[in-house]
């Protein structure tokens, strides 16, 4: 432990001397002051080198006598780690612990020794010869300084001056709209049963609720001062509306598959744009679409820009109208894109995010994009001109920001955020009765568990150790056991190898990565790297081959040699779920053209069509059906409810109402009307819980529950 008045002395760490008191930091000789508060967070977890400082601490010793929100630790952090040029991946200086805090890791000592003596000295001793060289290598030296000193000025984040809240209502507050010119801000509001519109003035913050009733609205825009435009959805029904004051909804368009993100072209105001979920109908997961507000026309623009990719999000507007920016989920990293809407062409302006909420038009020249990138969440504003990237103001562990926008000229951003955890749940479908599982679940998020071959172990990933890594559950005695040691940023849905001594797994650490691991020892088995998201499905029954979805144009499923990991191609349009009979002679699959499950033998490549009627099929995840004897277990997503239905296997033969048999409601809690992209599977998110599996027996489910959530609108002020 270092000296309770540490913060006027001069302490050192590796290749670092620390003067305190001048707010300085050296290395290699060269100094760089930081700011006061930023070298005040340096001297805390300095002195206390090896032990975890909390927020709170953090909160109390950095600013003792200022009230500010957590948000602002994470901006401090991140601005210290960039002076140190730590990594929060691999960090040499700051440890992150998740949930609690932050450690200081690297060992530090007192500095005795005055450096610009001490170099003065060496500096006297040298001959003649030896000072012409250190001359002119202290000349190269400053030359060097003076760029990077240059450089850390034009790249510097913003100072934050004040963050505020906007709302505080006990629900969330997140998709919303700024207008830009008259101080309203329209946004939707969740109480976990329902969502509507309100509208706040942000001089007076007067606040008028908008609509009240059984439609659940989302993506609200404006397009004057008395004029909002908002998808609605109830059920399988989806509308885009548009509501002049108090006047009765005027339904611009309708359709029965998911419609978001609008957006629309403010020099013409005639024409606004918006994705309609496709579901790979015309070859496209997602659709570009366009409508007429003057004539109702409605035009697919694929049709019109041919190199638009299968997979669009997030389309935005530039200031001029004439290029088009939106996120594209359908490569090895989530890329944004510019779409000149003049000549046609089509480029990448940067591939550095790990994950993309919202983007934005803040400038002409700039984009804001809520997101991760190198591990940090936060808002980020990237250069169209040059794509350079900086980050305006980090997140807390526990809080995303999920949506961001800038206010006119002002250097004051307005965004959304939201805090979740993420547990595990058993459900006993023979008793209707649910497990909470204490023992598994932990103040850190756990997500897709999967059960074994015998159903008496539960795998499932958890971020417990910072990373995401995959862990084993023992159902009667509640052993638990972590199985990895990849340091992942992200970990898809594994699957089980039939004795179950191996997992498949997509995992990204650098890159995105298809392996197989050992359960025993963790130990990668085999792994290639892949360009895009992958899905495993299941193995063979003698283990020698995975079974993928996986999409190029369309979904599909390739079988995988488990040592070599070379594809061939199972099935066209196909995915969700494939199972390999006893015998290695055919497989019983979904496909996606026939609407339903077909059997294929793999000798002669007959085709024998199976049930063909379950419930919104479009709508299921890997996961989500399985076959169990005779009958077909799968869940209905398209419900407030959640619920779990069973269905018989038959053959060629069309399933009447009165064979569905309902066997679970999942928990209370409504599906939020947003989207959550994973790769190339897209599903509702859930406010209450969302099933991840189905045991083998049939007698149990196991599901992710979405618990502590909370979410409000900010505005942060800034400066240069």
């Amino acid at each position: 432990m270092l000296s309770s008045n540490y913060n006027k002395h001069k302490f050192t760490f590796t290749g670092f001397i620390v003067d305190a008191k001048a707010s300085l930091i050296i290395k290699n000789g060269q100094e760089k002051r930081i700011e006061a508060k930023v070298m005040s967070l340096l001297v805390l977890l300095a002195s206390n080198a090896g032990e975890v400082v909390t927020r709170k601490e953090i909160l109390a010793g950095v600013w003792p006598d200022v009230i500010v929100g957590e948000e602002i630790i994470a901006q401090i952090i991140y601005s210290l780690r960039n002076a140190l040029g730590d990594d929060a991946k691999r960090p040499k200086y700051i440890e992150t612990i998740p949930k609690k805090g932050y450690r200081f890791i690297a060992e530090v000592s007192l500095f005795e020794e005055n450096p610009v003596e001490s170099i003065t000295v060496q500096v006297q001793k040298t001959s003649k010869a030896s000072k012409q060289v250190l001359i002119t290598c202290c000349f190269i030296a400053i030359t060097i300084l003076l760029v990077w000193l240059y450089t850390e000025k034009e790249q510097s984040t913003y100072a934050i001056n004040n963050i505020l809240p906007v709302t505080q209502m006990l629900g969330k507050e997140g998709d919303f709209a700024l207008h830009k010119k008259h101080h309203d801000i329209a946004y939707v509001y969740h109480d976990g049963n329902q969502a509507d519109l309100y509208l706040r003035n942000l001089e007076n913050n007067q606040q008028q609720q908008i609509t009240n009733d059984d439609w659940r609205e989302f993506s609200p825009l404006w397009l004057d001062k008395e004029t909002l435009i908002y998808i609605r959805q109830k059920n399988n029904i989806f509308q885009i509306v548009r509501r002049h004051q108090q006047q009765s909804d005027n339904i611009l368009y309708e359709s029965n598959s998911h419609l978001m993100h609008l957006t629309v072209n403010n020099i013409s105001q005639k024409d606004i744009i918006f994705i309609e979920y496709e579901h790979y109908k015309n070859g496209r997961l997602t659709a570009l679409k366009s409508l007429n507000l003057i004539n109702g026309d409605v035009q697919n623009l694929h049709n019109r820009y041919a190199q638009l990719p299968a997979e669009i999000h997030l389309p935005v507007y530039s200031a001029d109208g004439t290029t088009l920016y939106f996120v594209n989920n359908n490569n090895k990293n989530i890329t944004i894109h510019a779409l000149n809407l003049l000549s046609k062409e089509v480029i990448q302006l940067t591939d550095e995010f790990d994950v993309i909420a919202h983007m934005s038009l803040a400038k002409p020249d700039q984009l804001l994009v809520s997101g991760t990138r190198s591990a940090t969440n936060g808002i980020w504003q990237l250069n169209i001109a040059n794509n350079s990237i900086q980050l305006l103001l980090p997140t807390s562990n526990s809080q995303k920001i999920t949506k961001a926008n800038l206010a006119g000229q002002k250097n004051e951003i307005y965004y959304a955020t939201i805090k979740r955890s993420y547990d595990q749940v058993l459900a006993n479908i023979k008793t209707q009765t649910f497990n909470q599982l204490p023992k598994l679940n932990s103040d850190a998020d756990e997500f897709t568990a999967v059960f074994s071959q015998d159903d008496r172990i539960i795998y499932f990933v958890s971020n417990r150790t910072g990373y995401f890594e995959l862990w084993s559950y023992q159902i009667a005695s509640g052993r638990l056991q972590q199985i990895t040691h990849l340091n992942a940023s992200m970990i898809a849905r594994p699957v089980i190898s039939p004795s179950g001594k191996m997992l498949a797994v997509v995992y990204k650490t650098d890159d995105l990565t298809l392996a197989v691991i050992s359960v025993a020892t963790g130990k990668l088995l085999s792994k290639t790297v892949i360009p895009y998201i992958k899905h495993p499905l299941s193995f063979s029954q003698d283990e020698q081959v995975i079974y993928v979805s996986e999409r190029r144009g369309q979904v599909d499923i390739y079988e995988y040699d488990r040592v070599s990991l070379n594809s061939t191609l199972v099935q066209e349009k196909a995915g969700l779920f494939i199972h390999e009979s006893i015998n290695n002679q055919s497989v019983m699959l979904m496909d996606y053209q026939y609407q339903g499950i077909i059997k294929r033998d793999l000798v002669s490549g007959n085709i024998t069509p199976l049930t063909n009627a379950i419930k919104n099929i479009s709508h299921l995840v890997p996961g989500q059906l399985r076959i169990v004897d005779d009958t077909i277990l799968a869940m209905n997503n398209n419900e407030s409810l959640p619920q779990l239905y069973q269905y018989p296997l038959t053959a060629g033969a069309e399933l009447k109402t009165n064979q569905e048999n309902l066997l679970l409601t999942l928990p209370e809690g409504a599906w939020i009307n947003d989207i959550n992209y994973s790769g190339d599977q897209v599903m509702f998110t859930p406010e209450g819980a969302w099933l991840t599996d189905i045991s083998h027996s049939g007698n149990q489910v196991i599901f992710t529950r979405n618990v502590q959530s909370q979410g409000n609108i900010m505005k942060v002020i800034l400066s240069q």
